[in-house]
């Protein structure tokens, strides 16, 4: 018996935000809305995605969000939070199908 692997319609990403100031969720999804307007068009501006996690890395000036989109979109979201402008700075850190893998990471 062949067993194949499952295939995932979406994808995880996780993104290092310096410095780590008071912001939230709200703030990043705006971010990252502005940075796909910028980079793509407003209709990319549009892409919808789950903020599942943001938090504070303890002894950094730094913040951590995971984020979940369809596997179609990564590519644009991650070149949409790589090309940001200002302050704070986004980065990507990994990305993942797997959560659990995106976060031992």
């Amino acid at each position: 018996m062949v067993s194949t692997p499952l295939k995932s319609t979406t994808r995880y990403i996780r993104l290092s935000i310096i410095p780590g100031r008071d912001f939230d969720e709200l703030w990043l999804r705006k971010k990252l809305q502005d940075s796909l307007t910028r980079s793509f068009g407003t209709s990319y501006a549009l892409t919808y995605l789950d903020i599942l996690s943001l938090q504070h890395i303890a002894g950094e000036d730094r913040k951590d969000a995971v984020i979940r989109v369809a596997e179609s979109e990564a590519g644009i979201i991650m070149a949409a939070a790589a090309t940001a402008t200002g302050e704070p700075r986004l980065s990507v850190v990994d990305d993942a199908p797997f959560l659990p893998a995106l976060i031992t990471a």
